[in-house]
């Protein structure tokens, strides 16, 4: 009986310092977590493309920009896949990103990070305006953005009726065409022919 009534008085005092102190009694729900928008997550990572962009960066390229020696990248991060590399393209597909080189530096890099898969067309266009380019190839449809002396190509795959550009494929960093050598100019068409149409 004593027991019992212990049991009650302890409850019944714990109850009212509740009460009285106006704190809420203990619970084991989840604490408070702030939810992100789906599209506010994508201007976000459009606009963090577009800033690594003009630093001759993208995402995932960490310190590794256009100019950096290739040499450098295979000694912090060792060598890359050897299946889809060769002395001129460095990918690293655990990174989601590649390199690709001309006379040992660094003169485009290719960025397939996953965070760009559920961004659309018309996402990026709302937030980073028209392109100064845009053209459309047999396998996608490019967008051109100056960024400062680089330019940030922004590939989409088709839609399911073939005709719309719908999310993201790819995204390449590259220095403007007018700061090409003819040698990079040649690359460029031979891998990207849509671009110089």
């Amino acid at each position: 009986m004593m027991r019992n009534f212990t049991k009650i008085l302890v409850t019944t005092a714990l109850a009212v310092g509740v009460t009285i102190t106006g704190l809420a009694p203990l619970t084991y729900a989840a604490p408070f977590t702030k939810q992100v928008e789906p599209e506010q997550d994508h201007r976000t990572t459009i606009l963090q493309t577009e800033q690594l962009a003009t630093q001759g960066k993208a995402i995932n390229s960490e310190d590794f920009a256009i100019g950096t020696k290739g040499q450098d990248i295979q000694k912090q991060w060792g060598k890359p896949d050897p299946e889809s590399s060769s002395e001129d393209a460095y990918t690293y597909s655990k990174r989601n990103i590649a390199f690709f080189l001309s006379n040992g530096l660094v003169t485009h890099i290719v960025s397939y990070d996953k965070r760009y898969e559920p961004i659309t067309y018309k996402e990026v266009k709302k937030t980073l305006g028209e392109p100064s380019k845009e053209t459309r190839g047999d396998d996608g449809v490019y967008t051109t953005y100056e960024c400062g002396r680089k330019l940030l190509v922004i590939s989409y795959y088709y839609d399911k009726t073939g005709k719309n550009p719908d999310t993201i494929n790819q995204v390449v960093v590259m220095n403007q065409y007018k700061d090409m050598t003819t040698e990079e100019k040649q690359q460029y068409r031979l891998k990207w022919p849509s671009l110089f149409k």
